[in-house]
């Protein structure tokens, strides 16, 4: 036992327990600081993403307002084209019915006076019957005019 005693008296423990205590503190403190960094390293990273995503918004942001911009400019000028194709329209079905009354009004005085004769009569007739095909048909596909040829032979 003496033997024992002589061997470890050398060493003291509460050196022995202070080292481990401060080797233990050391290893903290480095593994803290690695976390630290590392952390660190990653907040720099998420910063950067959050400003490269902020960037992107805000461009997109952009073009959606450039593009509703141009979105409400076409609308406009579809409207005021319908609204033009309307009058346009109404005008032109005005003329054909005004046309159409005045054939309808002078066939009737003609009838009325006998000043006509029978091939005239028909005359009148036949240009009552062809004045729908005066007018360009609308083609209900696109939205615009036939044009009298064509419209003659769609009839045909």
């Amino acid at each position: 036992m003496k033997e024992l005693k002589d061997k470890y008296s050398k060493f003291n423990i509460d050196d022995i327990i202070e080292t481990k205590i401060k080797q233990g503190i050391s290893a903290i403190k480095e593994e803290n600081k690695s976390v630290l960094e590392n952390t660190s390293k990653s907040f720099t990273e998420v910063k950067t993403y959050t400003i490269s995503l902020k960037k992107c918004f805000d461009t997109s942001q952009e073009e959606i307002s450039k593009l509703t911009m141009k979105l409400d400019l076409i609308t406009s000028d579809n409207t005021r084209q319908k609204e033009l194709w309307q009058e346009l329209t109404q005008t032109e079905d005005n003329h054909k019915t005004n046309a159409m009354n005045s054939i309808q009004r002078l066939q009737h005085e003609f009838k009325n006076s006998q000043r006509c004769n029978n091939s005239k009569m028909n005359d009148i007739e036949q240009l009552l019957h062809t004045l729908p095909r005066i007018s360009t048909p609308l083609n209900q596909n696109e939205g615009t005019r036939i044009p009298n040829s064509q419209a003659l032979e769609a009839e045909k």
